[in-house]
C-alpha cells in the first residue's frame, strides 16, 4: 500500500530485521525500511562527492521506477520507493540499532518498501515446504507466470547493471548468482510466487541513469539481452546455481529465457519516451534494446 509521505502517518512498531533494515507497522500494514549500507557523504575530498547525494537519490528513484513499471503484471509486485531527506529524518529514531549519525541523514538513501509475510529468500529453500514449492514452479513446465517474473526482473536487473543477484566473473568470463537476493512467497491460501525487492546496487559502476559510460566492459551484463544466446546463457546461469545449492534438477531455462525477452522489450516501449536522452539511449543500444 503505496505511503506518500511518512510524516503523515504514525508508525505504531517497528522491529530490526537486519543491519540496516526494519519492519515497520503502520494503520496495521506492515512495510519494510532499508538503509542503503554505503551514504553518500558531500564532503571536500570525499570520492562521491563528484556525484553528489541527489543524482543518486535520482538513480535509486529511476531504478526503483523501473522495476515497478516492467513487473506491475506479476502475481506478486510489492510497491516501493525511495526514502531520505526530512521523511528519513523523521522515521531515524523510530529505527532501533541503527548505526547511522544524525549527521550522516541528510546523504544516506533508504527505501520503503512493502513487507511480504511468509517469504524466504531462494538460498534457504534448500528442504521441507519451500523447496518443494520452489522446485514445481520452475521445473518441468512449472508456472509460466514464475518463470516469467523470474526473467523479466533479471532484465531489469541487467538493463541497470545491478550486482547483486547477476555478477560477472572476472576469472573466468562465468556468471555469478546470488540466490539470497531473489525470493519466494510461500502463500498459505493461494498460489505461491517468486518476487523481486532491493532494486538498486549503489556499487554499480552502470547505476546512474545520467551517467552511462562511454566504454564498457564485460563486467556490464546487460549486452546479454541482445540475442537469444545471451538470455539462455542468463537463464542457465541460475539454472545451474540451483541445481549446485539446492539440488532443484531441470529447471525451465527457456521459460526464464522467454521472461528476460518479455522483460527486454517492455523496457524498450516504457523508455521510449527518452530514447533522445544521451545516457539512456546508449543504453538501450547497449542491451539492443529498440524503443
Amino acid at each position: 500500500m503505496p505511503i506518500s509521505d511518512v510524516r503523515q502517518v504514525i508508525i505504531s512498531s517497528t522491529k530490526q530485521l537486519a543491519q540496516n533494515v526494519w519492519k515497520a507497522t503502520v494503520a496495521g500494514q506492515h512495510y519494510a525500511i532499508k538503509l542503503e549500507k554505503k551514504t553518500f557523504l558531500r564532503m571536500a575530498g570525499h570520492p562521491d562527492n563528484r556525484d553528489g547525494w541527489e543524482m543518486r537519490l535520482t538513480d535509486l528513484t529511476w531504478a526503483t521506477n523501473l522495476f515497478l513499471e516492467i513487473c506491475k503484471n506479476d502475481r506478486l509486485h510489492p510497491w516501493s520507493r525511495p526514502l531520505g531527506g526530512e521523511e528519513l529524518a523523521f522515521v531515524w529514531g523510530s529505527l532501533p540499532g541503527n548505526n547511522v549519525a544524525r549527521t550522516q541523514l541528510p546523504s544516506t538513501l533508504a527505501t520503503i518498501t512493502d513487507f511480504v509475510p511468509d517469504h524466504v529468500d531462494f538460498s534457504k529453500c534448500d528442504q521441507g515446504k519451500s523447496h518443494v514449492c520452489l522446485n514445481a514452479l520452475l521445473t518441468g513446465k512449472g508456472d509460466p507466470v514464475s518463470l516469467h517474473t523470474l526473467g523479466r526482473g533479471l532484465a531489469v536487473d541487467l538493463f541497470l547493471g545491478n550486482n547483486d543477484r547477476y555478477a560477472y566473473e572476472s576469472t573466468d568470463g562465468s556468471i555469478f548468482v546470488n540466490l539470497e537476493n531473489f525470493f519466494l512467497h510461500v502463500n498459505p491460501s493461494g498460489p505461491n510466487s517468486i518476487f523481486y525487492i532491493d532494486f538498486w546496487d549503489p556499487n554499480s559502476a552502470y547505476n546512474s541513469k545520467n551517467k552511462f559510460p562511454t566504454t564498457i566492459g564485460p563486467e556490464y551484463l546487460g549486452s546479454l539481452l541482445s540475442n537469444d544466446q545471451g538470455r539462455m546463457r542468463c537463464a542457465q546461469a541460475i539454472s545451474t546455481r540451483l541445481s549446485k545449492l539446492l539440488h532443484i534438477q531441470n529447471v525451465n531455462v527457456k521459460g526464464i529465457a522467454e521472461g528476460l525477452k518479455s522483460g527486454a522489450a517492455d523496457l524498450g516501449k516504457f523508455l521510449r519516451k527518452d530514447k533522445n536522452h544521451p545516457h539512456i539511449s546508449r543504453r538501450l543500444v547497449a542491451c539492443g534494446i529498440k524503443p
